[in-house]
C-alpha cells in the first residue's frame, strides 16, 4: 500500500493505492489520525485501492469518527467495485459518505 497526500484549500486528500489489510492498515491509521487536526475536511481517494479487509474498515471508521468529533468533513471517493462491495456489505455506506468522483466529494464536503 502507498499513501500520498494532496492539499487543497478545501481538504486534505489521502490517495491510497494497493491493498489495505492487517499489514498495511496501521500505516493508514497513523497517517489518517495525524491528519485529522490539520484539515477542515479529509477525503480518502480509493481509486487505486484494490482490496480492503476488516482492518481497513476499522481505520476508515476511526477516521470518520475522529472527524465527526472535531466537526470536520470526512468522505471517500472513487471507490472501485471490490472495495465498494465490502463497504456496502459491512453497512459502512450508510454511515460514511462515498462519492463517485473527487470533484463531487469536494463540492459536497466543502459546501
Amino acid at each position: 500500500m502507498q499513501i500520498t497526500e494532496e492539499k487543497t484549500e478545501q481538504a486534505l486528500i489521502l490517495n491510497v493505492s494497493g491493498r489495505i489489510d492487517s499489514k498495511t492498515a496501521p500505516d493508514l491509521q497513523s497517517q489518517l489520525m495525524a491528519s485529522v487536526s490539520h484539515a477542515p475536511t479529509i477525503l480518502v481517494d480509493l481509486a487505486d485501492t484494490e482490496y480492503m479487509s476488516s482492518a481497513g474498515l476499522r481505520v476508515i471508521l476511526m477516521g470518520a469518527k475522529a472527524c465527526k468529533k472535531d466537526q470536520r468533513g470526512f468522505g471517500l471517493c472513487c471507490v472501485q467495485a471490490p472495495v465498494h462491495e465490502v463497504l456496502q456489505i459491512s453497512g459502512f455506506l450508510s454511515i460514511i459518505d462515498a462519492y463517485p468522483t473527487r470533484d463531487e466529494a469536494l463540492a459536497v464536503l466543502s459546501g
